[in-house]
């Protein structure tokens, strides 16, 4: 059985951006539709908080082969993260839980809490004057991709990038997506919608997989 690899390592050039105290978090998951035997829909084998094409360059061959040994999947959240409001959110966080401590004689802390700190308060949206559409296409027809490409304004249109069913398509969200879809995108097969439009969503970086 064939190995299907599916690497977007180079696109990301086409819309991630580094300003000064900025990041973007990516994720190497294993997915319970990939057929593994996990209680959630993912799980979290590690995440980097990554701040230059340089970083990405450093880290890309330790991420593959994290994909590679746990059938994993690399994610990049299109969500830009800023450094100095993380490090608050992250303040914040530890703040409370130390005082609901300290406040509680029944209450105790789980060294797990530290971790927590990182990966909730690096999750949430801190650069808001860079903001992404993710158009998630799911299915490989050359036409439905054709036709959102010729809809959706082109000026706004950053890249294309390859899933296993099909692709992601990402634009800056300076327009109202839905009124486009309300108008053009009522693609359904057998009650599945084709075609639907995310914010804070991830988008798919490399997999590998077997090609039946």
């Amino acid at each position: 059985m064939a190995k299907k690899i599916i690497n977007n390592f180079s696109q990301l050039h086409e819309f991630l951006k580094f300003p000064p105290n900025t990041y973007y978090k990516f994720q190497v998951l294993v997915r319970k539709k990939d057929g593994e035997e996990i209680t959630k829909q993912s799980r979290l084998i590690k995440s980097y908080l990554i701040d230059s094409f340089g970083k990405i360059e450093t880290l890309q061959a330790e991420m593959i082969k994290l994909c590679q040994t746990f059938n994993a999947r690399l994610y990049v959240s299109l969500d830009r993260g800023n450094t100095i409001k993380a490090l608050f959110n992250v303040k914040q966080y530890i703040d409370t839980q130390l005082q609901d401590c300290l406040f509680s004689k029944e209450k105790s802390l789980h060294a797990s809490i530290i971790n927590r700190a990182i990966e909730s308060s690096t999750d949430q949206q801190t650069s808001k004057n860079y903001k992404l559409w993710l158009v998630d296409v799911d299915t490989k027809d050359g036409q439905i991709l054709y036709k959102l490409k010729e809809t959706l304004p082109f000026g706004y249109y950053l890249a294309t990038l390859e899933t296993k069913n099909g692709y992601h398509l990402i634009y800056e969200r300076k327009f109202d997506m839905g009124e486009y879809f309300q108008k053009d995108f009522n693609w359904e097969v057998m009650g599945k919608r084709l075609v639907e439009y995310k914010t804070n969503a991830n988008t798919l970086v490399y997999m590998e997989y077997d090609d039946e």
